[in-house]
């Protein structure tokens, strides 16, 4: 079994940090520890925040910055695909910075890769029961596969932009009439995580999902704690 994997989170500005610290410990303290954190990050990060980042993941595991500044008035769903180019893994865990991962929520996605080599996404479930499929939300998915989506995507949506000459206005406008189809995700994790739109998609050309029908991730401190 492949035990190599990248931790993708993306910060935006404002994050609340008691939530930040508690996710990367979550992830730190995993079954089978990542082999990076890769931060995609929208604004400039004080030297208080990266200190504790860094002395968090110290002699544990490599913690990598990156920069993307520009993409400061856009959603987490674009600081998502820039980081996907720099994770080195061919496996990435999608890590939210309020996200309260159980010990073995990425040993267990693992597993599924490894028993199924077609998934392309492993999904978790964030409800009780896991009876809805709206309850549903990523957890790790391949590399490759996601980037090959994200090219496809984004060759759809910018002839959307092109033809109406309304840029994200007509990016937004495609999401909303042409996705809100697929009912695999529902507006509790697309309203709490706002970056559902590539994985949609890709759901969408019949990738392979696979869902763990147990809450192995909770949002924040105001939801249960993952795995109890």
């Amino acid at each position: 079994m492949n035990t190599s994997y990248s931790a993708l989170m993306p910060l935006r500005q404002g994050e609340n940090l008691e939530f930040l610290e508690e996710s990367i410990h979550s992830i730190l303290e995993q079954t089978i520890p990542p082999q990076e954190i890769v931060l995609v990050m929208d604004m400039p990060m004080s030297g208080e925040t990266r200190w504790m980042l860094m002395k968090l993941c110290a002699k544990r595991t490599k913690l990598l910055f990156v920069h993307a500044y520009e993409l400061a008035d856009f959603g987490l769903e674009e600081l998502i695909m820039r980081g996907i180019a720099h994770c080195s893994c061919s496996l990435i865990a999608m890590v939210g910075s309020s996200d309260i991962s159980a010990p073995s929520r990425c040993e267990e996605g693992l597993k599924i890769f490894s028993e199924f080599p077609q998934t392309a996404v492993v999904r978790s479930c964030i409800g009780k029961t896991g009876e809805n499929a709206a309850d549903y939300l990523t957890m790790m998915f391949r590399k490759e596969a996601a980037l090959e989506a994200k090219k496809e995507f984004w060759e759809v949506t910018l002839k959307v932009d092109r033809e109406s000459g309304e840029g994200m206005k007509a990016k937004s406008q495609y999401l909303e009439t042409t996705l809100v189809e697929n009912k695999s995700y529902g507006e509790a994790a697309c309203g709490e995580q706002g970056y559902c739109s590539l994985w949609k998609y890709m759901e969408e050309r019949g990738y392979k999902f696979y869902d763990i029908p147990k809450p192995l991730v909770s949002f924040d401190k105001t939801r249960a704690r993952a795995g109890v």
